[in-house]
């Protein structure tokens, strides 16, 4: 729409809510005009309330007690419906960034609290370096969701005669957040997209959000790679594939630090040991891949706490964290602090790779996960592949760079995608942007290799590729890149296990400033 800048709460409301088109300026900042102001398209569908659903239950009840119309109330708010009015796609850093950036916070705090300003202003130019680093990250992530996942659905798909359109131009309202759930360091964006988006015909629709889902991976690839390299551009941190090799930490801080800053790994871990072991009981084998993918998510939605304030500043809150590292550990946040800037002392420099090495162990990196694989998650395994510093790229360039190289590795695997007759016929006019036919998903769902043929395919498969037999062994190292486990790097927490892109459906809206565009 060409608008940027703070939302607060009533934007927030008129927006998601309502759908009032913010260009509708006079009417947009007067709620008691958002009835008769332009949308952004339909405005949903008409629900009943919970109220309504227990009315219309306690109607077919009549003589219901007390004890079962308290039942009729409790039903009548679980079944209630809300339209989808945004997208949640939330980006987070590995745990040592949100250490780091505590730290930095807490020494700036101590220079103010001593009146020495320049001190201060110095520790408050690193800390701002890694929001900076965080941001750029976030916005590289947005842009390349947008480009690559940026679709609407036009028709009735089910009788098969929808289509897809191109949707790039997306809303967004961006919040940053310091700390989790549990209240522990932990750096995070809230990206709210709207569920309305002008397609290329000019319409306002629902976007797909099948879409965003399927290039989650990519996607959190080319924000983690962007942040780091900014980040390495801006203050020489250094950052290492962890040895897990899920992601890249910032080294210099020690690992039980880490472990200590990660309530929710050690409240997640028993569950997940509980819930494997009657997984296990019950089939005879361990759970592994996408069954143990499964677990963990349920584990994370068991044990996750509710949303709570402490009432703390900032300066409290910092100056807590502090206590609990000194008592439990010896370091605090100050030594945390010195440690990372005077590893920071020289730039780094990116070493040399081979392509052809990046490209043969991404392949074999996916192979062993999954047989059945889709194109973001090996755009996912090239990032971890590269080496851990590239020469300070920004994001479109990381994009590119991730872009081509899965590109390039594609012919390399077999694609379980059968093609239709015709399709290379397909007139200009019904294809996408991205040269695709306009019937067809933007990302090619298909049934998983490993489904027995007779049963019904799973519900949500995406376009897959296999790597040619010829190809499944192990391969050697990408030269100029250390070995995973060469660094001494801790592992973080998070639903994803260091950070990366979670995208949730959501219903309502919680007001709060936030960034706009």
């Amino acid at each position: 729409m060409g608008l940027s800048g703070l939302v607060d709460a009533q934007d927030m409301m008129a927006v998601y809510q309502h759908f009032v088109d913010p260009r509708d300026v006079e009417r947009f900042k007067d709620p008691e005009q958002w009835a008769e102001a332009d949308t952004l398209g339909h405005t949903g569908r008409r629900y009943r309330t919970a109220e309504q659903l227990y009315a219309a239950a306690l109607n077919a009840e009549p003589h219901a007690d007390a004890e079962r119309r308290d039942e009729l109330r409790l039903d009548a708010a679980k079944a209630e419906q809300h339209n989808v009015a945004f997208l949640d796609a939330t980006f987070s850093v590995p745990k040592s960034w949100s250490v780091l950036h505590t730290a930095f916070e807490f020494e700036e705090a101590n220079a103010r609290r001593v009146g020495d300003l320049e001190a201060a202003e110095a520790w408050g130019a690193h800390r701002q370096a890694v929001e900076d680093a965080v941001w750029a990250g976030n916005n590289a992530m947005l842009d390349y969701m947008s480009a690559k996942a940026g679709y609407s659905r036009v028709g009735h798909h089910g009788g098969g005669e929808g289509r897809f359109i191109d949707a790039h131009d997306w809303t967004i309202a961006s919040f940053f957040q310091h700390d989790s759930r549990d209240h522990d360091p932990h750096l995070h964006i809230h990206n709210t997209v709207l569920n309305r988006v002008q397609g290329s015909d000019g319409v306002w629709r629902t976007l797909d959000s099948d879409s965003l889902r399927v290039w989650r991976p990519a996607g959190a690839a080319v924000g983690e790679r962007t942040a780091s390299e900014h980040l390495t551009r801006s203050m020489s941190a250094r950052v290492a594939m962890r040895p897990d090799g899920k992601a890249r930490e910032i080294l210099g801080i020690a690992t039980e630090l880490l472990d200590l800053s990660s309530s929710r790994s050690r409240a997640i871990a028993p569950k997940v040991a509980e819930l494997a072991a009657a997984y296990e009981q019950v089939n005879g084998r361990a759970p592994k891949g996408m069954a143990l993918a499964r677990l963990t998510r349920e584990a994370s939605e068991k044990t996750r706490p509710g949303k709570t304030s402490t009432g703390q500043t900032r300066e409290e809150f910092v100056r807590g964290v502090d206590r609990e590292f000194l008592t439990k550990t010896g370091a605090g946040m100050a030594q945390v602090a010195a440690d990372v800037v005077a590893r920071a002392g020289e730039p780094v420099e990116a070493p040399e790779w081979s392509e052809t090495a990046v490209l043969e162990t991404a392949i074999e990196a996916v192979q062993l996960k999954q047989s059945g694989w889709t194109e973001p998650y090996l755009s996912q395994d090239i990032n971890n592949e590269l080496p851990d510093y590239l020469g300070g790229l920004e994001g479109w360039q990381v994009a590119a760079l991730i872009d081509g190289l899965t590109t390039k590795a594609l012919p390399m695997v077999v694609s379980l995608k059968t093609p239709k007759p015709g399709e290379g016929v397909t007139p200009s006019e019904l294809r996408l942007e991205n040269g695709k036919p306009a019937d067809e998903r933007p990302h090619r769902a298909l049934r998983h290799p490993g489904a027995h043929p007779h049963r019904t395919a799973p519900a949500r498969r995406h376009r897959t590729h296999r790597c040619p037999r010829a190809q499944r062994r192990p391969r050697a190292g990408v030269p100029g890149r250390p070995r995973r486990g060469g660094h001494r790097v801790g592992p973080g927490p998070g639903r994803r296990g260091a950070g990366g892109v979670d995208v949730r459906e959501c219903g309502r809206i919680a007001g709060r400033p936030g960034r706009h565009r």
